[in-house]
């Protein structure tokens, strides 16, 4: 709950025009309440849903997981691009890796598993956001 509300924070410092959450039926956004008016939210119940809108509107579907061999510094993603992030506890599920274009992982140097939720996708986006702002 309290994750989703950084990850609205980074999206409108770093230029995200839409964040997409699948599964959420509610959260608390005070946290980001200024960020959640101008960066568009949409929910939706199932991947599949989510998954076919992005691709109609020609996004090109990236999940992070931290199995994944391709690590996003080596990746070479298009302009249009959606990051999916998993669960912070259990990660992505089957079918977000089964339907998804491509896997990368970030780059880590500990022997930490994985990083928290909003810090992985802050991450990601300020790579994202380096590369074509």
């Amino acid at each position: 709950d309290f994750n989703i509300g950084k990850i609205f924070r980074t999206a409108f410092a770093l230029g995200v025009n839409s964040i997409y959450l699948i599964g959420i039926d509610q959260f608390d956004p005070y946290p980001a309440k200024g960020c959640f008016r101008k960066v568009p939210a949409f929910f939706f119940t199932t991947i599949d849903e989510c998954y076919s809108e992005l691709k109609s509107k020609g996004y090109q579907i990236v999940l992070f997981d931290t199995h994944s061999e391709q690590k996003l510094r080596d990746f070479h993603y298009n302009k249009k691009v959606a990051f999916v992030f998993g669960h912070e506890e259990f990660g992505p599920s089957s079918v977000a890796k089964e339907t998804s274009e491509h896997t990368v992982a970030l780059k880590q140097y500990g022997n930490v598993e994985s990083l928290n939720v909003s810090v992985a996708c802050s991450l990601a986006i300020y790579h994202y956001s380096m590369t074509y702002l």
